[in-house]
């Protein structure tokens, strides 16, 4: 069987077909259903604003970094917990975090979103950035 390869646009588009993706609108009618909200961009890229709340982990150091956050704290099993939350996480077109997304349940989470379209959706439609740095 011969692989056909696929650029950028294509792998991203397989990827949102095995993720759940949340709109802008779903996450600010009920931004309490996702208790962990994740930006995985660049440090560099928030200083143009984060969505209020969300904690900054770059999409390079997801994997390793997220074991670290407070809620894993004090766990024998430190993702234990963590895997139970549901967890958002977004970048600036949502592309990086539909891969983060990915990932994230190939290591057995089950309950990770990625918002459509990122900030650039976000602002798009109106809603603010924060510029609280996290």
């Amino acid at each position: 069987m011969q692989n056909k390869v696929i650029d950028y646009t294509q792998y991203i588009d397989q990827v949102r077909q095995t993720i759940k993706e949340v709109t802008c609108e779903e996450y600010v009618k009920m931004p309490e259903k996702y208790p962990i909200l994740v930006d995985v961009r660049e440090a560099d890229e928030c200083q143009s604003g984060v969505l209020p709340g969300a904690l900054l982990i770059p999409r390079g150091l997801l994997e390793a970094k997220l074991s670290g956050l407070a809620i894993c704290a004090n766990k024998a099993d430190p993702t234990a917990r963590l895997a139970q939350q549901n967890i958002l996480l977004y970048c600036r077109s949502g592309a990086r975090s539909a891969l983060a997304a990915e990932s994230l349940l190939h290591m057995g989470f089950k309950q990770v979103s990625s918002l459509a379209g990122g900030t650039l959706r976000w602002r798009e439609l109106g809603y603010e950035l924060s510029s609280d740095d996290n």
